[in-house]
């Protein structure tokens, strides 16, 4: 028997906003039916990453870190790590950094 994510295991919100009080608003009102919420370069930027990922995780959200790394192995390999030590559910990168990269990432990716 095949098994199938529920609905809202299959949506992914975009936090692309640069104001923390936006932030806690909809992760507070969508965590209980999102699978996750999208931090990406505006609000990393704005406020730090792993600041805003403690944040969703405090208000019950989990977290798609859309760092889109892209560099040389080593460097992704230790973002990788950082990044998933933070509790991220998922995270992305450029295959086109090169397959060693790609690599790095999946073998530093947590578990």
């Amino acid at each position: 028997m095949e098994e199938y994510m529920k609905p809202e295991e299959r949506v992914i919100v975009a936090l692309d906003v640069s104001d923390l009080g936006q932030v806690k608003t909809l992760v507070t009102t969508l965590a209980p039916h999102v699978a996750c919420f999208k931090v990406g370069l505006e609000l990393m930027t704005a406020f730090g990453g792993p600041r805003v990922v403690r944040l969703i995780h405090r208000l019950g959200g989990q977290v798609f870190y859309d760092g889109k790394f892209h560099d040389i192995p080593t460097t992704v390999a230790r973002a990788s790590k950082a990044v998933s030590g933070l509790g991220v559910k998922m995270f992305n990168l450029h295959a086109s950094s090169s397959k060693e990269a790609v690599a790095a990432a999946a073998a530093n990716k947590g578990g």
